[in-house]
């Protein structure tokens, strides 16, 4: 069976890492837990420059709850790599990346994976919001659309209930932006309709179509329910 497609189109930010001497294991190729370390170093730096994550004075930090990765292809010291990044889904407090190893200047990942950030109180480790410097840095690394069209197995307007779940957007905002847009392109008495008159068009009707129902910008939105 042929792995999974990973490639750099898939995702929305890059953070170059270094593979090091000691990251060879016995048999001469990075070590599997490693890359978990490369995970943590994309996220955390990407934090840090763009988020302003204070990891040393900071009132809220983040702790990882849960991880996993899959493997395609080895690496290995001196091999120079990039950590692919993109948010798949933004909570009140926590937050799951989905990340892939790329060998420098190639398109197909080597290995996936993801994981799930909580972000407590330092003194007293319990949840909290997650701070607005953060989200906005965070909403920028939003869900990078592996297809170019629409699911012809929905409907008009679960499709557009789709896209604005996968952005995290509040239930009451989405509904208004999902009117608006039924009006706008008239498909206000078709919004149960299967075959996507409008929306499907050719495929390149879509991303203007989503860019409206989140507002002209890209990114995840708040999720308003989960935590």
């Amino acid at each position: 069976m042929n792995p999974p497609q990973h490639r750099r189109a898939d995702y929305a930010h890059f953070q170059p890492i270094t593979t090091r001497w000691h990251d060879n294991d016995v048999y001469g190729h990075v070590n599997n837990v490693v890359y978990y370390g490369f995970f943590d170093s994309a996220v955390n730096t990407y934090l840090i420059e763009v988020g302003g994550l204070d990891i040393h004075e900071g009132e809220v930090i983040g702790f990882v709850v849960s991880s996993s990765c899959d493997y395609f292809a080895s690496i290995a010291f001196p091999e120079r790599i990039e950590v692919g990044l993109r948010v798949g889904k933004l909570g009140n407090s926590s937050v799951q990346y989905e990340l892939a190893i790329f060998r420098a200047g190639e398109e197909q990942a080597c290995a996936a994976g993801r994981f799930v950030h909580v972000f407590v109180d330092r003194a007293s480790n319990r949840p909290v919001p997650i701070p607005e410097n953060l989200r906005q840095a965070l909403a920028r690394l939003g869900v990078v659309f592996q297809q170019s069209t629409l699911d012809l197995d929905l409907t008009v307007e679960q499709n557009l209930r789709y896209h604005a779940a996968l952005h995290g957007m509040p239930r009451a905002l989405a509904n208004e932006r999902i009117e608006l847009e039924l009006q706008r392109q008239q498909l206000g008495e078709r919004r149960r309709a299967g075959d996507l008159p409008v929306l499907h068009r050719g495929g390149g009707h879509r991303l203007p179509v989503v860019q409206r129902l989140r507002g002209g910008q890209g990114g995840v939105r708040h999720h308003a329910e989960d935590a």
